[in-house]
């Protein structure tokens, strides 16, 4: 946990080679001690931060190994975590079916497991896959129900990007 923590930490401070460092130490100590729900965390954490510097082939590899020990542990929050981060990276990589297959498999886990606060930013990747798509309409319909949940929720800090993905889709 410790070192997954550093990692964190490093990434925080966008110092991600030694983040990455970190969390390559981590996941070893985490499978020796049979922790699958602590191994999925850590190859989302390094997946994450592949992400961030643009090593989207690394990120995807990581999710996709932490997906599938998530769904064998049957830690749904952790896969439904997974699945709206790689719905995140394959629209970032302009791979919109598969961003679209992996962000509805998350919201539905989302809504199952009653997470409100992520089930917004799903919400909001799929307004902004539908927005990528030249589906304006289904935009604004998505990032208004994303903002309806974020407010019945409670949840702060999503609000004005949110309202700024609607008004760039309403331009």
């Amino acid at each position: 946990v410790t070192l997954n923590n550093l990692g964190l930490v490093h990434d925080d401070l966008s110092e991600y080679a030694q983040a990455i460092a970190f969390y390559e130490q981590a996941f070893p100590l985490r499978q020796a001690a049979g922790d699958r729900a602590g191994e999925g965390i850590t190859l989302q954490n390094l997946a994450t931060t592949w992400m961030q510097i643009g090593r989207w082939g690394e990120a995807a590899e990581r999710f996709e190994q932490a997906l599938v020990i998530e769904r064998e542990a049957g830690d749904r929050m952790g896969e439904a975590g997974t699945l709206s981060n790689l719905g995140q990276l394959y629209l970032q990589m302009s791979r919109r079916d598969e961003a679209e297959a992996a962000l509805t498999q998350a919201l539905a886990l989302m809504r199952a497991i009653g997470d409100r606060g992520h089930e917004t930013a799903v919400l909001n990747n799929l307004g902004l896959l539908a927005r990528a798509r030249g589906q304006p309409r289904r935009a604004v319909v998505l990032f208004e129900e994303a903002l309806a949940v974020q407010r019945q929720a409670g949840v702060t800090g999503t609000e004005a990007p949110l309202l700024n993905n609607l008004g760039t889709t309403y331009q």
